[in-house]
């Protein structure tokens, strides 16, 4: 069973904040059980989980899906950027076409 790292309220407000900052903010940590740079989060996530991921053979995988991860950011930073290069929604979900349904 997982332990509670955080209050409800901690995490809906790391929900949030992950969700309109994306990695460039902060994420609560399960280790300090407080808030920390998501990209340090993230890698305290990686290795919590290690030994099973290991395990289940796929440590390239999570290599590859982090590396991803810290390149080009989560759903937020992707939106974001899509957003300040077309300069409206448009862009947005022309973006989110192309990345989801191909060129």
């Amino acid at each position: 069973m997982l332990k509670r790292i955080a209050s409800g309220r901690v995490l809906s407000r790391a929900k949030q904040s992950s969700a309109k900052y994306g990695l460039g903010d902060t994420l609560v940590s399960p280790v300090s059980r407080e808030p920390e740079p998501a990209r340090d989060v993230l890698a305290q996530l990686v290795g919590l989980v290690a030994d099973h991921v290991e395990e289940a053979g796929d440590t390239a995988v999570v290599e590859r899906g982090v590396a991803a991860l810290a390149e080009r950011g989560n759903g937020a930073d992707l939106q974001r950027t899509a957003y300040a290069r077309s300069g409206g929604l448009e862009g947005v979900l022309a973006d989110l076409a192309a990345r989801t349904l191909g060129p």
